[in-house]
């Protein structure tokens, strides 16, 4: 059963930034976009400066982006391409020191795991190595209430089907591990790339 078997990951691969400054431009415009985010006011608790107004005043907020990660367990994704994607995940819980964590989804044909990381450290295994469809599981990632990312990054090494269209108005980074790949496809102009390694 391909959901069962786990490749065991140890330690990460730093993505090098000279080739992807798109990934990380990208991913700072997000996070930053939310902290400029000040204005938004909540009632969930009490305004520390309430003045002499009996009414109810808001406190203003500094909300977090909701960011997930997706990485591409399909069996065609050597370990240096899976050790990329945990680089990928360190990238983005140290951006801006995201407290929260962010979700992770490993991935070939269907969703094997998901989950709330905030220590890249834990990851460890990643289940999956079947075929691939990065199409159906951006689909199912960004339709899911419950879990819905303000933006997305898959990590894969573009051997596989495209979404044609954003689902949901999430935003999409594809983060591929190496160029010199035969069966790469090309994404649709509207999902933003970027290269993770130069070979």
């Amino acid at each position: 059963d391909r959901g069962e078997y786990a490749e065991d990951i140890s330690g990460y691969k730093e993505p090098p930034f000279d080739p992807c400054k798109q990934l990380r431009t990208s991913l700072a415009n997000a996070v930053e976009s939310y902290r400029m985010g000040t204005e938004h006011s909540s009632y969930h608790k009490p305004a520390r400066r309430v003045g002499l107004t009996p009414c109810i005043m808001p406190v203003y907020v500094d909300p977090e982006p909701n960011i997930c990660v997706i990485i591409d367990t399909s069996g065609s994704m050597s370990h240096d391409d899976l050790q990329l994607g945990v680089g990928v995940i360190k990238r983005g819980l140290t951006t801006r020191n995201r407290l929260k964590g962010i979700r992770v989804v490993c991935a070939d044909t269907d969703i094997q795991s998901s989950e709330l990381i905030r220590d890249y450290r834990k990851v460890t295994k990643m289940r999956g190595r079947g075929g691939t469809d990065m199409s159906r599981i951006y689909d199912k990632v960004a339709s899911d209430k419950k879990t819905k990312p303000d933006m997305a990054i898959l990590v894969t090494d573009g051997e596989t089907p495209w979404p044609g269209c954003k689902i949901n108005k999430v935003p999409l980074i594809a983060a591929i591990t190496r160029k010199s790949n035969w069966y790469y496809s090309e994404p649709p102009s509207w999902i933003k790339t970027a290269f993770l390694s130069e070979q």
